[in-house]
């Protein structure tokens, strides 16, 4: 049976892309009355023939897949509900946190920790879909309860033997929520300071960031740590080090939606570490003062490098 992808940025593309290539059965889910076209560049650099997705219409389906913005989070969740489809597993993608998630998301939701690179251009009659590179790529329930409503091995695996197709590799990950926590603490470390400074991650090694980003790992972990989460301070750092080699020319998806006049998802990332420190009675003035100088800066001029 089909899966139904939701979502209109690089992720959605990029499974959309890979599963009408391969003839995998798909719908899609847009904002408009139907989807936009959409060339793809694949895995081995090859542009394949622009193509229509096929425009979902209430057609049963086994998965569902959505790709979304933390902002349109709650929003989606509320029209999911209208689906009748509360059986079906929904996983979902997207950065940062709710402060209320247990209470919003359904049993049957998975989340999908993911890396692996694309970019989606739109242009004027159809989309342009790069392939940049795989990533890490993690599964996992994201409630207790999920974990014992779909404790089938045998669902897994289809879930898995799908998402191998288009984002491999993936794997399955019994505490998702660590990994969550994790990037969580990494895009704090990033994507605020891309924004300020209006550059690529790169140039982030140079700005001599290393004391700034400490302090803000400190209070990262300290909060995890109400929600039983261990976080090593030293292990996000070397981390956070390495993906900023490793992506050294990419631009944060925060600071592409500042650059695109796109809202952005800070108060899902530095916003809710300041949100959910409070809510603990914690103290985390380091992303507090972030939070004000990144608002603050998307009044300020683009930096040319």
């Amino acid at each position: 049976m089909s899966w139904l992808i939701v979502g209109e940025g690089a992720l959605s593309g990029l499974i959309t892309a890979e599963m009408a290539s391969q003839g995998l059965p798909y719908y899609v889910k847009t904002r408009g009355q139907a989807a936009r076209p959409l060339a793809y560049c694949n895995r081995q650099q090859q542009w394949l023939p622009s193509f229509q997705p096929e425009t979902w219409r209430g057609e049963p389906v086994s998965t569902i897949f959505a790709a979304i913005k933390a902002y349109q989070v709650s929003d989606f969740i509320a029209e999911w509900r209208t689906w009748e489809v509360s059986t079906v597993p929904l996983i979902l993608s997207y950065n940062g946190m709710l402060l209320d998630e247990q209470q919003l998301l359904p049993d049957v939701t998975a989340h999908l920790v993911c890396t692996t690179a694309a970019e989606r251009i739109r242009a004027d009659d159809f989309d342009r879909l790069s392939y940049h590179g795989s990533g890490l790529n993690n599964l996992g329930w994201a409630l207790p309860s999920a974990a014992r409503a779909h404790d089938s091995e045998g669902q897994q695996a289809e879930l898995l033997a799908t998402l191998e197709r288009t984002l491999a590799p993936v794997h399955w990950v019994d505490n998702i929520r660590q990994l969550r926590w994790e990037k969580l603490a990494i895009n704090c470390l990033i994507n605020p300071f891309t924004v300020i400074y209006r550059c690529r991650n790169g140039r982030l090694a140079e700005l001599n960031l290393e004391q700034r980003q400490q302090q803000l790992a400190a209070e990262i972990v300290l909060l995890a740590r109400q929600f039983g989460v261990t976080l090593e301070l030293e292990n996000l750092l070397k981390k956070t080090q390495y993906i900023i080699a490793q992506t050294a020319s990419n631009r944060s998806s925060t600071l592409v939606d500042v650059l695109s006049g796109r809202p952005t998802e800070m108060d899902y990332l530095t916003g809710f570490v300041v949100a959910q420190s409070e809510r603990c009675g914690l103290a985390a003035p380091h992303h507090q003062l972030l939070l004000e100088q990144f608002y603050q800066s998307l009044t300020a001029p683009a930096d040319p490098q």
